[in-house]
């Protein structure tokens, strides 16, 4: 009978241990959870609009006077056009 007792007291002391634990690790998932929003949105508004200014620049440096693409690869420039919009999309 005293030992059924001091299982007893054993198990709900493991029960309060658990419970304690649980609280702290929800605690830290709400923390963890704005702290990536928080990533997302400095994402967003910094790296985004860089990329979007950084690709303008690499195609207008991609042409000559006459507005003709210099590089061999006719291509980048629509490639750039479609980055910026996939971004432009990720963003909203």
């Amino acid at each position: 009978m005293i030992e059924k007792k001091e299982s007893d007291l054993l198990i709900k002391e493991n029960i309060n241990l658990l419970s304690k634990q649980s609280v702290a690790f929800k605690k830290d998932l709400v923390h963890h959870s704005l702290l990536i929003e928080r990533h997302e949105n400095l994402f967003m508004k910094l790296i985004v609009p860089m990329f979007e200014d950084l690709f303008g620049l690499i195609a207008s440096q991609n042409q000559d006077k006459k507005g003709n693409i210099l590089d061999p690869d006719p291509d980048l420039k629509l490639k750039l056009e479609r980055y910026l919009i996939q971004m432009k999309k990720a963003k909203e």
